[in-house]
């Protein structure tokens, strides 16, 4: 699931909330995004949580945006390199030839 669509989700979940009298604080919510968030965002977990001072809603979800677009390039990154290995045998010596390349 994309942050973009968590996100909304966590917004829903906090209007109903808000709708029915229960007004949560931003640390709180905040806390609650990161305990649902997967393990693809635990340094920007870490780094929330031992902030000195308070992160505003708006920093952490441009944090985690910027978090999952860094992971989807990594991914994409291993995804295009591409490892081969060949073996030649030729008169008795072997020869071995490692490539590696997108």
């Amino acid at each position: 699931m994309s942050v973009a669509n968590y996100m909304n989700k966590v917004k829903i979940i906090v209007d109903d909330l808000f709708v029915i009298g229960h007004r949560l604080r931003t640390e709180d919510i905040i806390a609650h995004t990161l305990n649902g968030i997967g393990d693809d965002f635990k340094e920007l977990k870490a780094s929330v949580r031992f902030r000195d001072t308070p992160i505003t809603f708006e920093d952490f979800y441009d944090k985690l945006l910027d978090e999952e677009l860094i992971h989807k390039q990594h991914i994409n990154r291993n995804d295009d390199l591409k490892i081969t290995a060949q073996y030649s045998n030729k008169r008795g010596n072997n020869f071995y030839r490692i490539s590696i390349g997108k």
